[in-house]
């Protein structure tokens, strides 16, 4: 599963369903004070899609297995190989932590 073509067809569909005056909503803008549980056969494991930070924190679920918006868009653009993106989930889960680009704040 794509995660990323996945989050894109919600937020297609979020603004099919209400369609804001500007169409260039970003996906952060989207899932802003909304949790989507999404079960991912690749990695066995239901995953929480939250737009930041903040909504992770909200959601109140180990950080391990919720995904911001800005990690979905980086995950996808390590690598489209499944064994790569489950390894990334396998250590972001073990360790209870978010993903980040080399060089960023924690």
């Amino acid at each position: 599963m794509n995660i990323e073509a996945y989050v894109e067809r919600l937020q297609k569909r979020a603004q099919q369903v209400a369609p804001s005056d500007k169409h260039d909503d970003t996906l952060e803008q989207v899932l802003k004070g909304t949790a989507i549980a999404l079960y991912c056969d690749l990695v066995q494991n239901t995953l929480w899609i939250v737009a930041d930070e903040e909504d992770a924190r909200r959601l109140g679920e180990r950080r391990g297995v919720v995904y911001t918006a800005d990690e979905i868009h980086l995950v996808a653009s390590i690598d489209n190989d499944p064994e790569i993106i489950r390894s990334v989930h396998e250590f972001k889960s073990t360790f209870n932590v978010a993903v980040k680009p080399p060089g960023e704040d924690r």
